[in-house]
């Protein structure tokens, strides 16, 4: 499957699963652009009127997406989010980071909780992954080279006393690990698919990205090439 592409602004641009790009210019169309391509898309199949599964569920995460880049505040769709104390204690981290930093964890945050919706998690779960996405790299905090930034952001949430599950997901984001949970797996293809604009751009192009940055630390670059690895044999669609 191919990947899907999208530019901030009045326009998008959205490359479906058969590879046909089609154009997006409002809100409106970005709701209703599976119904309008999906009766000619080659991934459609018209004997059973169906589309394949991941087919279908990579075109609804698309969507549920790009009607979040379209709101003017994506935090609105999180219910309560503020009243969590997690949200306080690590916006008091996220806000003291670069822009392109905060950027980038609002994307994969969008990323997270959209791909929530579309995959039918409760709401709890759907909260906590979007929470997790925004919250991901407070490890940068007064630590710029990002060294460890994982460990780090999970341990500034340790002491405000949240819980140890929500910190590993902060903990290995950036780290590959044996037998990684499903929410670990969606924090590494929303971290790697998501640029420092806060744009999606799908894992392998952004892979590319940090082996020009990286490459001369050999042992992070490994660690990513196991994780992009792992993405392409559970999530290839995102590539």
């Amino acid at each position: 499957m191919e990947r899907c592409t999208y530019k901030k602004g009045n326009k998008m641009d959205f490359l479906r699963p058969d590879g046909k790009q089609i154009e997006i210019n409002s809100k409106e169309e970005a709701a209703d652009h599976i119904r309008k391509s999906c009766d000619d898309c080659k991934k459609y199949d018209y004997t059973m009127h169906t589309c394949p599964v991941r087919s279908y569920l990579f075109c609804m995460h698309m969507r549920e997406l790009l009607l979040m880049e379209y709101s003017e505040k994506a935090e609105t769709m999180v219910p309560n989010v503020k009243d969590y104390l997690l949200y306080k204690e690590g916006s008091k981290y996220m806000q003291n980071l670069p822009e392109y930093r905060i950027e980038h964890s609002k994307g994969v945050a969008n990323f997270l909780y959209s791909f929530a919706r579309v995959n039918y998690f409760d709401n709890f779960r759907s909260q906590s992954l979007y929470l997790v996405g925004l919250l991901h790299d407070i490890g940068y905090y007064e630590n710029p080279t990002g060294e460890d930034h994982g460990r780090k952001g999970a341990e500034l949430l340790e002491i405000a006393g949240i819980s140890k599950d929500f910190c590993d997901l902060i903990r290995y984001h950036g780290k590959y690990i044996q037998n990684p949970s499903r929410d670990q797996e969606l924090m590494w293809l929303a971290d790697l698919c998501i640029n420092g604009k806060g744009e999606y751009i799908g894992y392998r192009k952004r892979f590319q990205s940090i082996c020009e940055r990286y490459e001369n630390d050999l042992d992070r670059l490994m660690n990513v090439q196991q994780i992009v690895n792992h993405l392409d044999q559970y999530y290839p669609e995102y590539r």
